[in-house]
């Protein structure tokens, strides 16, 4: 077809970077949540898609305010767009097995909160060794991207079996009870770990739906609290201002506690380690992603 009779943007559009980008529009849920987790600006995504929609006559995604919808058709060139990618995916995965040169792309995700710097710090070492390596990063707590497709890797602190996927133990995380070093001021100190349910606890709830805390010996203690949250950062700054007990991982408020700004409690028990999990398919055969998963292990085992 030719399009030099249309504008030229429109003939300067790619269309494997304009299905790239319209896979991770559908994958992502719309177009703020794709800028989000991809950093290609709205701008762009939206021209690309009006692109292929022009380009191929069709409605891809229905417009509207409310909620995003993806059409039959819409969802059929979703479907066909990560075939061709996974095939372009495939052909550089065998190119590198033959050049003894590791090339094509992995998809990782990891938390976006607690532990996100110590991934980040991961995938660009990994980059530095694998230069022509390209990798494709997002923030996801949960591992089910792995399981979907979405993702090869996924590095999650949540706990999820399924027959085809993999988990290991990336690393445990010893964690404590803590509280603003001024939280005496305005109440006594628990003594046990019992006697945490009387007071106002800090918890995630993507983290601890039951309410509850799991200590060391496998036991429970059951929470309550007015300050919940999924954002590890606020709960931390609560922590810090006196709102409350926070169970966190103890090389995350070491400089806190170098710094005087918190207590840590001794109590009759210790709060259970937190397990970092590394997920990725039951089987892999792409020699960029066997290699990203064991860099990634020899990575945290310095930890």
């Amino acid at each position: 077809m030719c399009f030099y009779d249309r504008e030229c943007w429109f003939f300067a559009m790619n269309e494997l970077d304009c299905l790239k980008n319209y896979v991770d529009i559908v994958r992502y849920q719309g177009l703020s949540h794709a800028n989000r987790y991809t950093g290609v600006p709205i701008s762009i995504l939206s021209k690309q898609l009006s692109w292929l929609e022009e380009y191929y006559g069709v409605r891809l995604i229905e417009r509207s305010n409310r909620r995003f919808v993806v059409t039959d058709i819409g969802m059929l060139c979703y479907k066909r767009a990560k075939q061709i990618l996974d095939y372009i995916n495939d052909t550089e995965a065998s190119l590198a097995d033959l050049s003894n040169e590791l090339i094509g792309e992995v998809k990782i995700s990891y938390p976006g909160a607690f532990f996100q710097k110590q991934c980040a710090a991961c995938m660009v070492n990994l980059n530095l060794q694998f230069p022509k390596l390209h990798l494709q990063m997002s923030y996801d707590d949960y591992p089910y991207s792995v399981m979907d497709g979405e993702t090869d890797i996924a590095i999650s602190n949540f706990e999820v079996s399924a027959n085809d996927l993999e988990r290991t133990v990336l690393l445990e995380l010893p964690q404590s009870f803590y509280v603003s070093s001024h939280f005496s001021e305005k109440q006594k100190l628990p003594k046990t770990v019992e006697s945490l349910s009387e007071y106002n606890c800090l918890f995630n709830h993507t983290y601890y739906k039951g309410h509850y805390w799991e200590t060391s010996d496998d036991g429970k203690v059951f929470i309550s609290g007015n300050f919940i949250s999924n954002d590890d950062t606020a709960l931390v700054s609560a922590c810090l201002e006196g709102v409350g007990v926070l169970c966190y991982p103890d090389y995350l408020m070491k400089t806190y506690l170098n710094q005087g700004k918190v207590l840590k409690l001794t109590l009759d028990n210790t709060p259970k380690n937190m397990s970092i999990y590394l997920y990725h398919a039951a089987s892999v055969e792409r020699a960029s992603i066997k290699t990203a998963i064991e860099f990634i292990q020899n990575y945290f085992k310095r930890f």
